[in-house]
């Protein structure tokens, strides 16, 4: 069992997967945090510099990584020309342009998702930006081929969205 899809990255897409990566990490989530405590001392005081401060801290935050995201999509080659991935019991097929790898099951670091993609991390920083719209009627069966190969302790986020559906197997 196979499936084919093929994604041209947008900057879009790159930013989601910036966003969604970042915002995971120990340093995103204390950047919003920070952000919220100083909304929050804004509200209770009424000091305009706590409202600056928010103000930056929010949203700095997405406008550096969409900038990123800008750069990421002229500077990276595999950007510029179409992904090919398929999916298939022995792991994951990606080609762009000459260059063709594997990525074996076994060898996927985990597995994430954001509202718009799937994320297959390949190394614990960089990953594979799988948009759902490029999987359109086969994404429960490629959310299916994930969970079979995978442990389920290295698929985070898919649950919310597929769990419901008894397409992800463990804990509830």
């Amino acid at each position: 069992m196979h499936y084919k899809c093929e994604v041209n990255m947008t900057t879009g897409l790159i930013f989601d997967y910036l966003l969604t990566h970042t915002s995971a990490t120990p340093g995103g989530f204390f950047m919003e945090f920070a952000g919220m405590c100083f909304l929050g001392l804004y509200v209770y005081t009424g000091e305009s510099i706590a409202m600056g401060i928010a103000a930056m801290l929010i949203l700095y935050f997405p406008l550096t990584l969409y900038m990123q995201a800008r750069k990421q999509k002229t500077a990276i080659p595999a950007f510029q020309s179409t992904i090919y991935y398929e999916f298939n019991d022995k792991g994951v097929d990606i080609t762009t342009g000459k260059k063709k790898e594997h990525a074996a099951w076994k060898s996927i670091y985990k597995v994430t998702c954001s509202r718009k993609s799937i994320f297959i991390y390949t190394t614990k920083k960089s990953a594979c930006v799988v948009p759902f719209a490029s999987i359109r009627g086969n994404d429960d069966k490629i959310v299916r081929l994930i969970s079979k190969n995978l442990p389920y302790m290295r698929i985070k986020g898919l649950g919310h969205r597929f769990k419901y559906r008894g397409i992800i197997r463990g804990k509830a």
